[in-house]
């Protein structure tokens, strides 16, 4: 079935054995490079909204659509496919501190089998978008919070993904900082990537024409028209 949709919900919940459903009947389409802001208090169901998303986490009922697939009619092979084709850009970084910032961002290329030079030339180029490029021989550790994240956007972008997941990326780094990252992920929906990040800092969702939703009491509600509900 295709879905013209980059991401569609079709009555989707999840729950985690016998509690209370985390999600209930969350229904949803964001469209090709669509820019998307998910708010909600903690503990509301961001995260677990971002892990169904990036297929960490399957529903308990309903249909899940990522780039026109099925998460339910898609075996394991083809999720792995998919999977390439979602970017990842979480809270804690999860950097590796025993590879340089350089080391880091190439690694989801070396995986991809992608050649030395290949790795090289676009390494640099996006180190040097993300205003880092005099850091890349530098571990993780001698680098600031606000560094770490960037050298996280830069390996969640190096497979130049169709989706991209940001999960709290602000969230351990200060003001000036964050609003660096909001701007990198606002230029990178520019040139075409559909962006959702989630976050509880509503002060950082300032443009009028990004989607707007909220989670509340593991509803999802539309807080603009940008939005859609199916």
């Amino acid at each position: 079935m295709q879905i013209g949709a980059t991401v569609k919900f079709h009555k989707v919940g999840i729950r985690y054995g016998a509690d209370k459903e985390v999600l209930h009947d969350i229904s949803l389409s964001l469209e090709p490079g669509s820019f998307s802001f998910v708010t909600g208090v903690s503990g509301a169901g961001k995260s677990t909204l971002l892990k169904l998303l990036y297929m960490a986490e399957r529903p308990s009922y309903g249909d899940i659509y990522i780039l026109g697939q099925s998460l339910v009619e898609t075996n394991r092979e083809e999720l792995i496919k998919l999977r390439r084709r979602v970017g990842i850009v979480f809270q804690n970084f999860r950097l590796l501190n025993h590879l340089t910032a350089a080391e880091n961002v190439a690694l989801p290329l070396r995986l991809a089998g992608a050649s030395a030079s290949q790795v090289k030339d676009y390494v640099l180029e996006l180190l040097d978008w993300v205003g880092l490029r005099e850091q890349t021989d530098k571990m993780p550790s001698s680098l600031s919070g606000g560094q770490q994240q960037r050298v996280a956007l830069a390996r969640a972008i190096v497979t130049r993904p169709s989706l991209l997941l940001a999960d709290e990326p602000t969230g351990n780094i200060d003001d000036q900082n964050a609003e660096k990252i909001m701007y990198l992920l606002a230029e990178l929906n520019k040139i075409g990537t559909t962006v959702i990040v989630a976050s509880h800092r509503k002060d950082l969702c300032l443009d009028t024409n990004i989607n707007r939703l909220l989670i509340d009491s593991g509803r999802l509600k539309f807080l603009n028209k940008s939005s859609s509900q199916r």
